[in-house]
């Protein structure tokens, strides 16, 4: 990390792209149900709040590992586009982490998501400064 300036947030967590599904009904196993429209979303518990921390006039920056592909791609732009430092580390040839979040009539989440161990951030691959 060549920048060193001092921020009032720092965020060090996982991204996650979230598919985001409403859904007339929650399905019953071996049935299906159509939906309307899906939104993908740069997600992430800390990205996210590095994000609004950042929307609300904080200064921010963010630390962490992402895949080799689109949501890469998503991610980068997303925090571009709201003036967050980020400090992405990629991992070659490894998908991101993806979410789908199923979500009922009355507003209650079911999360599918897919994780590579890979995009576990460790102590060692981080600069204090």
């Amino acid at each position: 990390m060549a920048n060193t300036s001092k921020v009032d947030l720092v965020g060090v967590g996982l991204n996650a792209t979230d598919t985001v599904i409403p859904l007339p009904r929650f399905p019953v196993a071996g049935s299906k149900v159509e939906f309307g429209a899906a939104k993908i979303l740069p997600g992430g518990q800390t990205a996210s709040t590095v994000v609004a921390c950042q929307q609300w006039g904080l200064s921010t920056r963010y630390i962490g590992k992402i895949g080799d592909d689109s949501a890469a791609d998503l991610h980068r732009a997303e925090f571009d586009r709201t003036g967050v430092e980020a400090h992405l580390l990629g991992v070659p040839n490894c998908a991101s982490q993806q979410s789908f979040i199923l979500i009922d009539p009355e507003g209650e989440r079911t999360v599918l998501h897919r994780h590579d161990d890979a995009l576990s951030l460790h102590p060692s691959e981080l600069n204090r400064e």
